[in-house]
């Protein structure tokens, strides 16, 4: 025993030498917007990865539990040896979600985690994203609340959320700033932005965003790496000039500049004045698509800014218009939720899903009673066995039961059928603009499926964001167990369980294809709409309908290429969301 000591405390050793080695391979997760985020948008995540070993190829984890079940959100990485890589993945966390866990997964094995925490925002809050060197200026907004209403009604108050960002933060993807309702760029060199980033910005804006950019001496460095759509209107052939007085500045927010001057000005070319100073615009403002851009002459992040009385009222005025939080609407929802909530009856409007015709059923009722009544009775009293009526009774029950059984199911089919709709906004142009659809899979027996989506599509099954009745709704929630949804090109989605007779129903966001698009040249009057439709896509177009507010038309089938000429009334729906149309 003493001899085999020794060999034993050296075995102890080796062994702790090996477990205080540094793991081979790191993670970092920074969330997008120091991780605010609103239930039912995209959260992106950016995700660092280092690996000073042996070659890995591995998958990218981020795990989160709804009340429908655990959906995965997985993106494939390859890390050679002395790989630097980084990733984004974009998550929809639960609206109670607090952290989010990260993973490297080499098949069953984790070779390195991270957890990061999230703060969840009310739907009406109003996220002001920050870009800029020097945030003290924008302290003010966070205790500001706007009230485009002008009437004290909480429900229609929107509190400001500063959100301090970098460039970086703006992801490559449009549906990433849904968060966001308007983003202030300042003194920043925003030629480091990536094509993929600029065009996200715009389409952003197009959908409803408010971009706020800040002039100075340094406009043309901010105005820089913008698309031609956001800065075009705000470059000048003059430089930046000196300006002393701020008159116009003072009035507009309620309180003199009593900041000494002078102040570095870049004049906007064109744009719609706001404020005036001396003959120059000072404060320009657009319309693009169904959001705002705004451009200031000043640098939003310097002075007179930082100590002028009238910031707070400058800002209150320049973010109200156009603020005003739907009615009705729930305050901690987000308007994706509703739709993909309430289009989920749209999903089971599927012909087998209908009730059976009742000419079958009447039929085959009639021949039971019949044969389980007077002829089961007559034959039994020709063979003197009355006595065997609870046997021969009980016999035919289970043959009309299997009958009834299999003309069920042969009336509702046995294939496995995909309902999908998907929605076009006719007042977006931009490539940039994501396509959303929704899915619903319908098993005749209880399966599992892998779903494949071609291109860079963004999947969330809907289950996740609550139940059929949404989310605030008293029925039973769709669970759908586990699924495991990979980003990239193409998206797949794995594990997705059906129960017989089921069906399970996914959002899906997807670009818009260069050269897919409808065109329409239409005129809407009170009581009708006039003009025409062409189908540009590759393909047919089925069971469309148009909406517009509360009114809705519904369409021919349209080929490639085919145009239909389009003269008819409206139908009113009486207050009925847009998803209840499609029935």
């Amino acid at each position: 025993m003493f001899v085999r000591l020794p060999r034993i405390l050296a075995v102890v050793v080796l062994l702790n030498v090996i477990v205080a080695q540094p793991a081979a391979v790191t993670i970092k997760v920074e969330p997008y917007f120091g991780g605010h985020f609103k239930f039912g948008e995209w959260l992106p995540l950016h995700v660092t990865l280092t690996n000073d070993g042996s070659p890995v190829r591995a998958e990218v984890r981020a795990d989160t539990t709804g009340s429908g079940g655990h959906t995965t959100y997985s993106v494939p990485v390859e890390l050679p040896t002395g790989a630097r890589k980084r990733l984004t993945v974009y998550v929809q966390s639960p609206s109670f979600a607090q952290a989010i866990r990260v993973r490297l997964i080499d098949g069953d094995r984790e070779l390195a985690n991270q957890s990061v925490n999230l703060t969840v925002e009310r739907n009406v809050n109003y996220l002001v994203g920050m870009i800029a060197p020097r945030l003290e200026a924008f302290a003010v907004l966070g205790g500001l609340t706007l009230n485009p209403s002008g009437r004290n009604i909480s429900p229609l108050q929107r509190p400001i959320i500063r959100i301090p960002m970098s460039l970086s933060d703006i992801p490559d993807r449009v549906e990433g700033l849904q968060t966001l309702d308007a983003i202030v760029i300042s003194d920043m060199d925003t030629s480091e932005m990536t094509p993929d980033q600029a065009q996200a910005l715009q389409a952003w804006v197009e959908q409803g965003g408010r971009l706020i950019l800040g002039g100075g001496a340094s406009a043309a460095r901010t105005l820089g790496g913008l698309p031609e759509a956001l800065a075009r209107d705000w470059r000048s052939t003059d430089g930046p000039a000196d300006i002393s007085s701020l008159d116009a500045l003072g009035r507009f927010g309620g309180k003199d500049v009593l900041v000494p001057g002078p102040f570095a000005a870049s004049w906007p070319a064109i744009g719609h004045s706001l404020i005036e100073q001396d003959g120059h615009v000072l404060l320009a403002e657009k319309r693009l698509g169904e959001g705002y851009v705004t451009y200031a002459a000043l640098d939003l992040s310097g002075s007179p800014f930082d100590a002028w009385a009238g910031a707070s009222r400058f800002w209150e005025k320049l973010l109200t218009p156009g603020s005003a939080y739907p009615a009705g609407a729930p305050t901690d929802v987000s308007p994706r939720v509703m739709r993909s909530s309430s289009i989920y009856y749209a999903l089971q409007n599927l012909p087998t899903l209908e009730l059976p015709a009742i000419r079958p059923l009447a039929g085959l009722l009639i021949v039971y009673i019949f044969l389980i009544g007077p002829v089961n009775y007559l034959v039994l009293r020709r063979l003197r066995k009355l006595e065997w009526g609870w046997l021969s009774i009980f016999g035919l029950t289970l043959v009309f039961s299997a009958g009834a059984f299999a003309l069920g199911s042969s009336l509702r089919g046995g294939d496995v059928i995909l309902n999908e709709i998907s929605v076009l906004n006719f007042d977006v142009q931009s490539a940039a603009a994501p396509v959303q659809s929704y899915l619903g899979i319908f098993s005749p027996e209880r399966n599992a499926y892998t779903l494949n989506f071609a291109g860079r599509a963004l999947v969330a099954p809907i289950a996740a964001e609550g139940n059929p009745f949404g989310p605030w709704g008293p029925g039973g929630t769709a669970d759908y167990a586990a699924v495991e949804i990979v980003q990239g090109e193409p998206s797949q989605v794995r594990g997705v369980q059906v129960n017989q007779g089921a069906m399970q129903a996914f959002r899906i966001e997807s670009p818009l294809p260069e050269d897919w698009n409808v065109e329409s040249d239409l005129t809407l009057e009170s009581d009708r709409v006039r003009g025409t439709l062409i189908n540009r896509t590759s393909e047919n177009i089925v069971d469309a309908v148009i909406v517009y507010n509360n009114r809705f038309i519904k369409l021919a089938d349209l080929l490639p290429g085919q145009t239909q000429t389009i003269d008819q009334l409206w139908q009113q729906t009486s207050g009925t969301p847009f998803p209840y149309f499609l029935f």
